[in-house]
């Protein structure tokens, strides 16, 4: 015969062993019909703090935290040659400029409109530009400079030989004249031939001073002005 094992007493509170609380899905020490906030707090591993529940999380929109105490800051990874932190958004590289091709041909055509400008009012000048430029040629016994000035027509070969001897008498006598008080009146002008007035003072280097008046005629000579001949009254 076996000895008899004593028999455990059946009344609760004195030792009878106590049905286990925990049912599937319950964590150890849940007590059926308490709130889930009056629920005995979970072991924590050490340096984070117990959760509470049924409050709102302190770290809105952030799981882990990244300052909860116990969690350490996730950082991203930095490649080398890439700036750290997020990067901006994508911005197309910016698109170069199309030339205006009109641009250079206006800018020619007004220079050219412009220079066309100044040739003709300087050639509407001329006669009188060279009318002035010729007698202060022979005032001045410049007879090569004025001869320069004829045109090289017959109907100025009168003019030139004229000059050629008014050269050799101005080489003996030496005498100059000063034509700076001469004014000049444009009386016609077309484009191949003109005719300009003239009249005022002339200073001799001798002290003389005498008034003169007079008519010269010029032809177009290119893009410029020659003289065929003129006359004093």
């Amino acid at each position: 015969m076996y000895p008899q094992q004593p028999q455990q007493p059946l009344t609760p509170g004195y030792g009878a062993p106590q049905p286990s609380s925990q049912q599937p899905g319950q964590y150890p020490g849940y007590m059926p019909g308490y709130p889930p906030s009056a629920q005995p707090e979970q072991p924590m591993y050490p340096g984070a703090q117990a959760p509470t529940y049924g409050q709102p999380s302190q770290y809105p929109g952030q799981y882990p935290p990244s300052n909860a105490p116990g969690y350490a800051a996730h950082s991203q990874p930095i490649y080398p040659g890439y700036p750290a932190g997020p990067t901006g958004a994508y911005a197309p590289p910016p698109q170069r400029r199309p030339r205006n091709a009109r641009l250079p041909i206006a800018i020619g055509a007004g220079v050219l409109v412009l220079a066309i400008i100044i040739g003709l009012v300087v050639r509407y000048n001329g006669p009188t530009t060279v009318s002035r430029s010729f007698l202060q040629n022979l005032g001045n016994n410049d007879y090569s400079a004025a001869l320069g000035q004829v045109c090289s027509t017959a109907d100025s070969t009168q003019l030139r030989q004229g000059l050629t001897l008014a050269a050799n008498v101005a080489q003996r006598v030496g005498v100059t004249t000063d034509t700076s008080q001469l004014s000049f009146t444009l009386v016609n002008e077309s484009n191949s031939n003109a005719s300009v007035s003239f009249s005022g003072p002339i200073t001799g280097s001798n002290g003389q001073t005498r008034s003169i008046s007079g008519t010269m005629r010029l032809n177009a000579s290119g893009l410029w002005w020659c003289v065929v001949t003129y006359t004093l009254r």
